[in-house]
């Protein structure tokens, strides 16, 4: 008896080279509902375990995945993957109300992240943007080109643009910020894929947290939404702390004095990333 998917030898119900169950018969539509509802319970106990788990214990996931624990749990990428599609699409919702998606951007003191609807700004902020280096012959005018659209339509292709490209820098600031942890944990060394999978799970429950509170700060009144925001935020500084602490196991102090200085690389790394995105935005625009 032959695996029907791969063909190879079976010795029990279920193949050992791709997995599939053996199951010859022709199914009814009850067999397929009652085989889907099975799956789909199955998937949904690992997203609400994977999901307890990473908001309870930080750095508990990225253990539990380089000790071999994995299968109660989604994948770290897939699971980042699905949560910030989510947080970028609550960050787009369309609600009639000025809403904050993000931390400013700014060069030389100019807002990029919002879409600003006023002309003099963005005419300030074009008046704030040069370029000098490579193929300055080609950009420049480009550049000019978006500032002209930006200040007919008040900086809104420009926020459209910037949303849609953020969530690509994202993703190049995780791998880059992994490689710069690399000096800050000699010993006991640390592989880079180590801190990629942490940071992995910090983002991804940063970005829950955050979809949390947009959500709260949506529906819930500004007395009740403006404090909730606020303990996100506190809740997000504790949990990076901790999960940094239990992640790699350094002392409270030393943690500390890690948390502090790898906190400000982050910072200067994301401002450089984004506001290269704001340029690559006016570009596109």
């Amino acid at each position: 008896m032959n695996c029907l998917n791969c063909g190879a030898a079976l010795q029990g119900p279920y193949c050992a080279l791709c997995g599939q169950k053996h199951d010859p018969h022709r199914h009814s539509v009850g067999h397929f509902v009652a085989e889907t509802a099975e799956s789909l319970s199955h998937a949904d106990s690992r997203l609400w375990s994977t999901l307890w788990t990473l908001l309870t214990k930080p750095g508990a996931l990225a253990i539990d995945f380089f000790e071999g624990r994995r299968a109660r749990y989604i994948p770290p990428i897939r699971l980042y993957l699905v949560i910030s599609i989510a947080f970028f699409i609550v960050l787009n919702l369309d609600t009639g109300t000025e809403v904050k998606v993000a931390d400013d951007v700014t060069v030389q003191g100019v807002s990029l992240t919002e879409p600003n609807k006023d002309r003099e700004a963005v005419a300030k902020l074009c008046s704030k943007i040069t370029y000098n280096g490579p193929l300055a012959a080609r950009i420049k005018p480009k550049i000019e080109a978006g500032c002209a659209k930006a200040l007919v339509d008040g900086g809104a292709s420009l926020g459209a643009v910037f949303m849609r490209n953020l969530p690509k820098a994202m993703f190049v600031l995780l791998p880059v910020f992994a490689l710069l942890m690399l000096p800050f944990y000699i010993r006991p060394y640390r592989l880079y894929a180590e801190h990629l999978v942490f940071l992995l799970g910090n983002h991804t429950a940063i970005f829950l947290v955050s979809i949390l509170s947009q959500l709260g700060g949506l529906v819930l009144p500004a007395v009740v939404g403006g404090p909730l925001t606020f303990i996100g935020f506190l809740y997000m500084v504790w949990y990076c702390w901790r999960g940094m602490r239990v992640f790699y196991g350094n002392g409270r102090g030393l943690t500390a004095v890690k948390f502090l200085v790898l906190g400000l690389l982050y910072i200067w790394l994301a401002a450089i990333v984004l506001t290269t995105t704001g340029l690559v935005s006016l570009i596109e625009v």
